[in-house]
């Protein structure tokens, strides 16, 4: 790639991050975190031990979107994660108290 092909490029992609976080700003959003797929991961494998061990069968969209294989069905907002983190703290007291 030739120097100025890259520093198109660099100036490109500066523009795509001033541009979201403009847009997070009027939206009431937080930009994208790089964190969020490893921790949905890591929520998602705990969740499914959980269903598994209790037996638990999705009983809402949410939970079923979730268990869903498709990660791609499930958007990795704040709000999000948020709401998968208070899942498996369900899943988890119930499994305690069995």
């Amino acid at each position: 790639m030739m120097m100025a092909e890259q520093e198109s490029l660099i100036k490109s992609i500066a523009n795509c991050q001033k541009e979201q976080t403009t847009l997070c700003s009027e939206l009431h959003v937080e930009p994208f975190q790089a964190s969020q797929p490893e921790e949905f991961v890591n929520i998602k494998r705990q969740i499914l031990l959980c269903t598994e061990e209790l037996d638990h069968t999705p009983d809402t969209s949410f939970e079923r979107d979730v268990v869903c294989e498709d990660k791609g069905v499930f958007c990795l907002s704040l709000e999000n994660i948020a709401a998968l983190q208070k899942l498996l703290q369900q899943l988890m007291s119930t499994w305690n108290m069995s």
